[in-house]
């Protein structure tokens, strides 16, 4: 047969019952297959004849072999199938699949009504489209650990006016961090570690009174922390650890009294630790300051809540706060490669719920602790935390 000379209708109905799946196999038999195939109107006609669009409008889409096809079909496939069986969802929970495609433009076509997008770890590719900044009615946006998914965050972001959750950590991003960023005054939490972004913070993010969690861990972020970190005020967690930030640790960091978290280990921060984190912080349950240049006494305080505290490699001297022996939850503890003093079972004999414990490198500490006093130590003499 001769499928260059039929008629468009007829080429239509032969295939229409084919597999929506497979069907763009056909398209190398001739060019005018290949026309028709890819043609708006029998995009809309074969997903109808292959019973594509739901009985039921769903708020909640789960993942079905169609949406995965959906990422990989032509421009036609993908604005019939988003109008068909997407329009009105509310909800993507498409997290933990093996997509590998890149996230499709038509994807804005689902502005009016979607309200949270979950991609995580569903192996995405390519950059972040611009028009998924389109969808306005965000109020969630999950694209974390998505190793492929690349390039700069879209200037663009500040139009997601109403998004609460950022979640693009573990991915590849590059650029550096857009000022736009700091407009989304709903946000409560941006998840933007372990990837590849650079330049300094916009002081616009610094501003952002609503945010309870910002995690920029482990990427290139460089320049001091400035005192503007201060307005921060409804943070739950800080994570700017593995990074290149520098200078003194501002004072104003005691005034985020809601912290529970504060990691700031491995960058450049140098001088004495602000005695007004240590009496103000009082809800702090982690506390990673190690690796760093930080020098000087350690302040006194009331961190009694602490679970976890590292101070380790940095050029903290003087003697060991008197408060340490109240922090009856603390599990791991680091204070090596420091220059302390004082004799370690007075200062660690009460804290019987240590699990790890590292105190080496410091030559002016004296005595000796056994393991019958630490019940739940794992290891004393080799123990890493």
């Amino acid at each position: 047969m001769n499928l260059a000379i039929l008629p468009s209708e007829l080429l239509q109905n032969i295939f229409a019952f084919a597999d929506a799946i497979a069907l763009h196999q056909y398209k190398r038999l001739c060019k005018r297959v290949h026309n028709v195939l890819s043609s708006d109107s029998f995009a809309l006609f074969h997903l109808q004849v292959c019973k594509v669009d739901p009985k039921e409008r769903l708020k909640v889409k789960k993942f079905t072999q169609f949406d995965l096809a959906w990422f990989h079909w032509p421009e036609p496939y993908r604005c019939a199938y988003a109008q068909m069986n997407l329009i009105d969802v509310e909800e993507l929970a498409w997290d933990s699949q093996e997509i590998h495609a890149q996230i499709p433009k038509q994807l804005s076509l689902l502005s009016d009504a979607l309200v949270h997008l979950n991609l995580f770890n569903s192996e995405i590719r390519g950059i972040i489209i611009p028009e998924i900044c389109d969808l306005v009615q965000l109020e969630s946006l999950q694209l974390g650990s998505n190793a492929l998914l690349c390039g700069p965050i879209p200037h663009a972001i500040n139009r997601l006016v109403k998004l609460k959750i950022l979640d693009i950590s573990h991915c590849g991003l590059t650029g550096q961090l857009p000022r736009e960023l700091g407009y989304l005054n709903n946000i409560h939490e941006i998840r933007l570690n372990h990837n590849h972004l650079e330049g300094m913070l916009p002081s616009s993010l610094l501003r952002m009174v609503k945010l309870e969690g910002l995690a920029l861990n482990d990427n290139c972020l460089q320049g001091q922390l400035h005192e503007e970190v201060g307005n921060l005020t409804s943070l739950i967690y800080l994570h700017l650890s593995q990074n290149k930030f520098c200078g003194p640790l501002p004072i104003a960091l005691s005034k985020l009294t809601r912290l529970t978290s504060l990691c700031l280990e491995f960058n450049r921060f140098e001088g004495h630790v602000p005695s007004e984190i240590f009496e103000n912080l009082i809800g702090l349950t982690e506390l990673l300051l190690d690796h760093n240049q930080l020098s000087g006494h350690l302040p006194s305080g009331i961190l009694t809540r602490l679970f976890k505290f590292r101070l380790n490699d940095n050029r903290l001297h003087g003697p060991l706060p008197a408060y340490l022996q109240q922090c009856k939850n603390l599990q791991y503890l680091n204070i090596s490669n420091n220059d302390f003093e004082g004799d370690v079972l007075e200062c660690f004999q009460t804290l019987n719920q240590l699990r790890l414990l590292k105190y080496e490198g410091n030559p002016r500490l004296q005595g000796k602790l056994h393991l019958r006093d630490f019940p739940h130590l794992l290891d004393l003499a080799s123990s890493h935390i």
